[in-house]
């Protein structure tokens, strides 16, 4: 397995079975996608649905895991973006650069 969601595809190539997902908790479907493209040897497709996935994962990193991934469901209205200490929510303008990317890639949480 992969324990990052931006070495997946790489993984899949190099042999592993499946990946141990932050992305995943916000676009299960897509996550899916790559899979499936790359066991079917549909590479092109694959490459682009990593990509796809890529710039979301990028900014799930802007603070502590799972802060990040609270603030997008709630930000879709499906959780509170509560999380316990020693975590904090994100700042304004952690939270700015979130949706910002969310809205350019027309978020919508898919299989929740």
């Amino acid at each position: 397995y992969s324990g990052n969601d931006e070495l997946y595809l790489k993984s899949l190539a190099l042999g592993a079975d499946g990946v141990i997902s932050v992305v995943a908790n916000l676009e299960p479907r897509n996550t899916q996608a790559v899979y499936t493209h790359f066991k079917r040897s549909q590479d092109a497709q694959a490459q682009r649905m990593q990509e796809a996935l890529d710039r979301l994962n990028e900014v799930l990193y802007i603070a502590p895991n799972p802060v990040p991934v609270k603030a997008a469901l709630a930000y879709a209205h499906l959780a509170t973006e509560a999380v316990r200490l020693p975590l904090v929510t994100l700042s304004a303008e952690e939270k700015a650069t979130l949706y910002t990317v969310l809205d350019a890639l027309k978020f919508e949480v898919n299989g929740l």
